[in-house]
């Protein structure tokens, strides 16, 4: 599914205008990401968690040169972490 198809889908499940879908789209997922640049946990109900988690940094070998090592820095990464209600209804356990 791609944005524009969760788009139609908002249109049609609200029974909203195309614009109004899409700033209401829009706003979810950049109220997401400004929470996580601030460094927050977005939990959504029987959905998940998104937060960031931090990436050490490490060493590894160059490929062009096997005796230089490279340093790649510590950076910070979304991630998410799905509800076990998420899981169920993906596994189909919920039909049961």
């Amino acid at each position: 599914m791609k944005k524009e198809d969760l788009i139609k889908l908002v249109i049609h499940q609200a029974r909203i205008t195309k614009k109004d879908a899409t700033t209401a789209v829009d706003t979810v997922f950049e109220a997401i990401a400004e929470a996580l640049a601030m460094g927050e946990e977005v939990k959504i109900s029987r959905f998940g968690t998104f937060k960031v988690r931090k990436i050490d940094s490490y060493e590894r070998k160059s490929i062009r040169d096997v005796n230089q090592t490279i340093v790649i820095p510590s950076k910070l990464r979304p991630s998410f972490r799905p509800s076990s209600s998420l899981t169920n209804k993906v596994n189909h356990e919920d039909e049961e």
